[in-house]
């Protein structure tokens, strides 16, 4: 009879979900990876009780509220640096968020990471980013041995998330000041993101909201949002979305001052 991978060698007790938002089944108490497809139970965790706080904050200001085209679910925080996966057939447009229950409506306007007045900003940090965009090689070396108390500024090697595969595929550049914080990033792709957050010092996690995150690709833009929350394992723990799918993305940061 073949043995379950996932049966002993990652069955711990952790604080971790036991239903699996990747596949949607249910796993044992304290099981670390999902058994069925591998998404990691504990980060989930995190993430959701991060995006529990931001939805228990909008419920007391309805001003922050989104709604959006498509009924996007607003799950949580910051960095969307690997968000221009998979974009393709969108036009370059100003997105506006239908009032929903009289709450009022939202404009996202994601070009002005581009030209508003924090674009001078943003071109000084991406212009960092190509003098130190990491290679493969120091992508994995950070991957491999990350520091377990990274700083949340610097520059970050992005691997994609997929059940119990890891695919290196954004650089970025983060700038802290004060409690906030300006990044920008590359996908592998040419993509770009630019945007800010804010951290939630009660939660403990950073968060970026909709009108916070803009991304750019073959001269369109994109809005999007995210959360950020240190890994216990090391780097950083990422949930994010964007205005044009439903899809929630999962990836892990990992400062390139782990090894350099």
């Amino acid at each position: 009879m073949a043995q379950d991978p996932f049966a002993q060698e990652y069955k711990e007790t952790i604080d971790a979900d036991a239903v699996c938002s990747q596949c949607g089944k249910e796993n044992p108490e304290g099981t670390l990876l999902c058994r069925y497809c591998g998404n990691n139970l504990r980060d989930q965790r995190l993430m959701r009780l991060a995006a529990d706080t931001m939805m228990a904050g909008e419920g007391k200001s309805k001003e922050r509220r989104t709604f959006l085209v498509g009924a996007v679910t607003v799950l949580g925080l910051l960095f969307v640096l690997w968000l221009g996966i998979n974009i393709s057939g969108f036009s370059a447009r100003l997105t506006s968020v239908p009032e929903n229950g009289g709450a009022p409506t939202v404009t996202l306007r994601p070009f002005v990471f581009w030209d508003g007045a924090d674009a001078a900003v943003y071109a000084a940090l991406e212009r960092s980013l190509n003098d130190s965009f990491p290679t493969a090689s120091q992508a994995e070396t950070v991957r491999l041995n990350p520091a377990a108390n990274p700083a949340p500024e610097g520059t970050f090697a992005l691997y994609e998330r997929l059940g119990t595969s890891m695919t290196f595929i954004v650089g970025a550049v983060v700038k802290m000041e004060g409690d906030k914080y300006f990044f920008a990033a590359r996908l592998l792709d040419g993509s770009e993101v630019r945007g800010m957050g804010r951290k939630d010092a009660q939660a403990g996690h950073f968060r970026a909201e909709w009108t916070d995150v803009g991304i750019r690709r073959n001269d369109s833009y994109y809005a999007g949002f995210g959360a950020l929350a240190a890994n216990p394992d090391g780097g950083f723990a990422i949930m994010a979305g964007v205005d044009f799918n439903e899809r929630t993305y999962q990836a892990v940061a990992y400062s390139l001052r782990a090894a350099y």
